[in-house]
């Protein structure tokens, strides 16, 4: 593994190619311009791949959030901004909550309250505990729970 190659370290990574036949070499780098040497001789040559890998943000999860729930009534910035709050800008957290929107708004119409109270933490921390307890056979802890939660 090399990280933070460089134009500069192109001609030793060049010339050590042959050197390393059948090994698998990983070179992370920051961005690299179109004009690169590193960036293009990975993207052309035959026997390497060059990878793009680039960090989430506030558009492109965004995107996502559109995508996915595109074919639902009474969706509207206030309710992507109120998702992407409580996701912050990871995209698996997010995944997760596209999933329970899906299961909650089966009929394809999102209500604005229903969607606080499924993005609502504390409601998400008292489920969680619930399904702990139940797991592990308490059932007083399960039915004080049942009782308490919100659902």
């Amino acid at each position: 593994m090399i990280d933070q190659a460089t134009d500069k370290s192109f001609t030793t990574l060049h010339s050590s190619m042959e050197k390393i036949k059948e090994n698998q070499l990983i070179i992370f780098s920051e961005n690299l311009d179109r004009k690169s040497k590193l960036r293009n001789f990975y993207e052309k040559a035959k026997n390497f791949a060059s990878v793009a890998c680039y960090e989430d943000n506030e558009i492109t999860l965004k995107k996502i959030i559109i995508t996915k729930l595109k074919d639902f009534k009474g969706l509207n910035a206030n309710n992507i901004n109120m998702i992407l709050d409580n996701c912050g800008l990871d995209r698996v957290k997010l995944n997760n909550e596209l999933n329970k929107i899906l299961s909650l708004f089966e009929d394809k119409i999102i209500n604005q309250s229903k969607l606080e109270e499924l993005l609502d933490d504390k409601i998400n921390e008292d489920f969680n505990l619930l399904k702990e307890e139940a797991l592990n056979g308490n059932k007083i802890k399960t039915n004080k729970l049942l009782n308490e939660t919100f659902f």
